[in-house]
């Protein structure tokens, strides 16, 4: 999900359906990008879950093929095929509730299911914008958008978004943008 939008704070006094509630818009101001971790980004986590669920599949299954397996093995074999499933819908869950928006103004990066935690950066405050890609996430096409403020030595980072070069660049012309507007 990925894609511009043209929204401003005039709009978003009627909510326009693509600003999330947890985006606040300020006069004038509108969302010039919105996505979330790209869905490969999943798959090496689905791995794990996947093998576990397998490892279970296998002990409901050894029964079948060997005659002397004791009788516990199904139900342990029942519990590790849930518990592998689990460990892959949980990634899946984790994935699903983390949301990226750039405004022309700030930068948001919300995460949660039942709690929710809302990161806000305002790009005035934005010394560096660089992004970067290991082998697989370049080969699956995604990759980490680090954004270095002024004054401050943690970095605000978009993990694991589709196309980072795209995101990057959005991001470097708002924040020469505001540079330009400011001298």
């Amino acid at each position: 999900m990925s894609g511009s939008t043209e929204t401003t704070a005039r709009e978003a006094g009627t909510r326009h359906s693509s600003v999330p509630d947890w985006v606040h818009l300020g006069e004038g101001e509108r969302v010039v990008w919105h996505g979330r971790p790209s869905i490969r980004a999943v798959f090496p986590a689905f791995l794990p879950g996947t093998a576990v669920f397998l490892a279970g599949i296998a002990l409901i299954l050894v029964p079948d093929f060997a005659a002397a397996a004791p009788p516990w093995l199904v139900p342990l074999g029942a519990v590790v095929v849930l518990a592998g499933l689990g460990l892959a819908l949980l990634r899946y869950v984790r994935w699903q509730y983390v949301h990226y928006v750039v405004t022309t103004n700030e930068v948001y990066k919300k995460r949660g299911l039942v709690s929710r935690e809302v990161e806000q950066l305002r790009l005035v405050r934005v010394e560096n914008v660089s992004h970067s890609q290991s082998g697989l996430q370049r080969v699956l096409g995604y990759g980490d958008v680090v954004i270095s403020t002024e004054g401050s030595s943690s970095e605000f980072v978009l993990d694991d978004v589709p196309n980072p070069t795209e995101v990057h660049k959005r991001l470097s012309a708002q924040f020469d943008g505001m540079n330009r507007g400011s001298t």
